[in-house]
């Protein structure tokens, strides 16, 4: 069934190529099944077939942006910590290649609490990311103001994300792909490629 919705997808839509997928995924830092699905499916998937897809991670759900006088403040499904955490995801993506980023990312969502200060910087140093210039964006503002444009991407989403990990391959959004996506990210990913990789045969 994946590979037929895929087929019918890659039909439809003209800007689908065969050798690459961008793959973007909407999620938030401390929703258990965001992490399950960033840490075991989506971003060990993209590990595997990291020259096959073009990966867009934007962290921030279901949460709320709210312009108090110009100040921008955002509430979190769960709570500040999440809101937090979305910060330190969002200034990784700005400041790194995806590669570094999503490395970073994964680190930090496989902690027992992705919020906690000790496991934001030890998965710094652990991925080679510089701690002083990823908290000096947190700490600045410039955080802010990227989470507000993460915001604007995931409420003007089309069709609107229904919840978090939402994911959508190459900009169209297909619910049962996204939802086979969840335990079996690679072989939705391989079922848009017509030259499949090696890698797609462990699948």
């Amino acid at each position: 069934m994946v590979l037929v919705r895929a087929l019918f997808l890659a039909g439809a839509f003209a800007f689908i190529t065969a050798k690459e997928v961008k793959v973007t995924i909407f999620y938030e830092s401390l929703c258990p099944y965001s992490i399950e699905y960033l840490v075991k499916q989506a971003i060990p998937g993209y590990k595997t077939l990291s020259n096959n897809i073009k990966l867009d991670l934007v962290p921030y759900g279901n949460a709320k942006t709210v312009n108090k006088s110009g100040t921008l403040e955002f509430i979190c499904q769960h709570g500040e910590g999440e809101c937090k955490g979305n910060r330190y995801h969002g200034c990784v993506l700005d400041l790194n290649p995806i590669d570094k980023a999503s490395s970073y990312i994964a680190c930090d969502l496989a902690a027992d609490d992705p919020s906690d200060d000790k496991a934001l910087k030890q998965c710094a140093n652990e991925t080679d990311i510089s701690w002083t210039d990823l908290k000096k964006c947190v700490d600045s503002g410039k955080a802010d103001e990227i989470m507000a444009k993460y915001g604007e991407r995931t409420n003007s989403a089309r069709p609107p994300i229904p919840g978090v990990p939402t994911t959508f391959f190459n900009d169209v959004y297909d619910e049962e792909l996204s939802d086979d996506a969840y335990t079996s990210f690679v072989t939705v990913v391989c079922s848009f490629l017509d030259n499949e990789p090696a890698a797609c045969n462990s699948f």
